[in-house]
């Protein structure tokens, strides 16, 4: 989100922290519609209430269970089966349940394996929501929410390339989100409103790749492997409490505070074997215990009909070892209020005390969730923006004009990947590995990214219309990477527009056709021949990030067909993509 990387994003399920909301790579939201009751997102303007990502905020309430009467939902399509029951227990006490689970592998994986040198598939995703709500009273109530879900996706290629007699190839990646809460609401007279919660989440993630190579050196059979192993563990314990106060004079007040226990597990483990099967996963890097505490406070208030000043303060601490981290964050937003329009300016200063490791070449993911050390400080952002918008009766527009500054940003040192490439023109060069802690692989850099982007909005009668389009750049800079020069952020996608229209025909069909385009990501391609330090030649990229995936842009139609039967509705969805 504006020029920021994945883990950047705060994503919040009922006010706990997720850190992966996709699966299968972003086939499929983790987010089931019939769960979700509300979304905010913020990708400027944070308030003070959130923090601990520098880039974006996606908060997503879970809903209460239907007090009145049960709803009950059976899905099923090419994806998977996905079922949702919702509905009163007793006079005070409501349910809402949803699941999923997919079967997608078991189309997809005989195609795959007919037309591909892909000799296994395993691929899969499951997801399942629970939330109980007891009503105390009109204006007080006790919720508990659960979510648990993974993915899995595992390759095994078996092929022979020219000049090797055999190769085999397996990469496994799995990882899933655990969460569980308890909050109690309440409205104390016309001017309090009282939150509390507690809960924990977790998040596991496991990234192998397996290469075998057998060939011929001197007239002699030669045989070598590799094997790269990256898991990373995350557990959260989490206490809130927030206040409201309204007051028709001084506006709206909130003032909160948060504490989190964290325990964090990053490992890599290299080998020169062959894993051709799960085994229990070791880690034998350090564990990280640390803490995090925030007090904040919030005011909007309205400076006459046409001016809104919205501010907060949020303080950040964070405690690690030895280590303390403090950051005061000041939160400012001014907002114009015209007959047809709106203008608004704002500023946010935000702290992530937690980073992500990824590889930076083309290779399997290798993602590390990593804390803020005394070698690795945490990441800072200032975020300016300025946004004008324009509401008419059945037409809007706007645009905004946006820029970032990033500190204390992370990298690994290898230019190419965790470990150099393996295969330079069809010959083996030796692959050095000497690194067994993920902070000795590390560099630490800033960087900026900055953009504009507009939108507008149609209606007429039955038929809607949705036009995006953002141009935006992403750089980073580190002193010890790329000779010290500037180079474009893995996420730097230039061009971004996408296009969205419905048509309703009648109550019981409508039409709907999505399609977005992007420019590809960067990543660092190696292209250029070196002497690594054993004299043996390795490859190394030209520059970091020197390379582009293709542009990107996808078209999805779908008709939906509605059918009241009895008392039950029936909904028939047919979709290209």
């Amino acid at each position: 989100v504006r020029g920021g990387g994945p883990h950047q994003n705060l994503i919040l399920m009922d006010g706990m922290n997720v850190y992966e909301a996709s699966h299968l790579g972003g086939l499929s939201s983790i987010f089931l519609p019939g769960a979700i009751k509300y979304i905010n997102f913020h990708k400027d303007a944070f308030p003070a209430r959130y923090g601990g990502r520098v880039s974006s905020v996606l908060d997503v309430r879970l809903k209460d269970g239907n007090r009145q009467e049960f709803e009950r939902q059976l899905s099923m399509g090419l994806e998977g089966i996905m079922g949702r029951f919702d509905g009163p227990v007793s006079k005070r006490l409501s349910v809402n349940m949803n699941v999923r689970t997919t079967w997608f592998d078991d189309l997809a994986g005989p195609l795959v394996q007919r037309n591909t040198s892909i000799e296994s598939l395993d691929m899969g995703y499951s997801d399942a929501f629970a939330k109980l709500t007891w009503w105390l009273s009109p204006g007080s109530r006790i919720s508990g929410s659960a979510y648990w879900g993974e993915d899995i996706i595992k390759l095994v290629i078996n092929s022979s390339p020219v000049n090797f007699t055999g190769f085999q190839d397996l990469n496994r990646i799995s990882w899933g989100n655990r969460m569980a809460s308890l909050k109690w609401e309440t409205v104390i007279g016309d001017q309090f409103f009282v939150k509390l919660q507690s809960g924990i989440s977790s998040y596991d993630y496991n990234s192998r790749g397996s290469y075998e190579f057998e060939f011929e050196e001197n007239g002699m059979p030669s045989q070598r492997a590799f094997d790269i192993l990256s898991v990373s563990s995350i557990s959260d314990h989490k206490i809130s409490g927030e206040l409201d106060y309204y007051s028709n004079k001084y506006g709206q007040f909130k003032i909160g505070a948060q504490y989190i226990d964290n325990l964090n597990r990053p490992s890599i483990e290299e080998s020169n074997n062959f894993a051709s099967e799960p085994e229990t996963v070791p880690l034998s890097d350090t564990s990280y215990h640390s803490r995090e505490m925030a007090i904040y406070f919030e005011n909007s208030l309205s400076l006459g009909t046409d001016l809104n000043f919205i501010s907060g303060l949020r303080w950040s601490n964070y405690y690690t070892g030895s280590n303390h981290f403090s950051y005061l964050e000041p939160r400012l937003r001014l907002q114009f209020d015209f007959v047809n329009s709106s203008v608004g300016i704002s500023y946010s200063r935000i702290s992530q005390f937690i980073h992500l490791l990824s590889n930076p070449g083309p290779g399997l993911p290798s993602d590390l969730w990593v804390p803020s050390t005394s070698r690795l400080a945490p990441e800072l952002s200032d975020n300016f923006s300025i946004e004008y918008s324009a509401h008419f009766k059945s037409f809007s527009w706007g645009a905004s004009l946006w820029y970032k500054s990033f500190d204390n940003l992370v990298e690994y040192e290898n230019p190419s990947d965790i470990i150099y490439s393996i295969i330079i023109d069809n010959e083996l060069y030796q692959v050095e590995v000497n690194n067994d802690n993920w902070e000795e692989r590390i560099s630490s850099g800033g960087g900026y990214a900055t953009g504009i982007e507009l939108y507008s909005s149609m209606s007429y009668k039955s038929l809607n219309l949705r036009l995006n389009y953002g141009y935006s750049r992403s750089f980073r800079q580190f002193n010890e990477l790329n000779g010290g020069n500037r180079f474009p952020f893995r996420y730097d996608q230039p061009h971004q527009a996408s296009a969205l229209m419905q048509w309703k025909f009648n109550e019981y069909a409508q039409l709907r056709m999505h399609w977005q385009f992007a420019t590809g990501f960067a990543y660092s391609l190696s292209n250029t021949e070196r002497l690594g330090a054993d004299g043996q030649p390795v490859l190394v990229p030209s520059s970091r990030n020197n390379f582009r995936l293709p542009d990107f842009h996808h078209l999805d139609i779908s008709y939906e067909h509605r059918f009241v039967m009895d008392n039950s509705i029936v909904k028939l969805n047919m979709g290209v993509y």
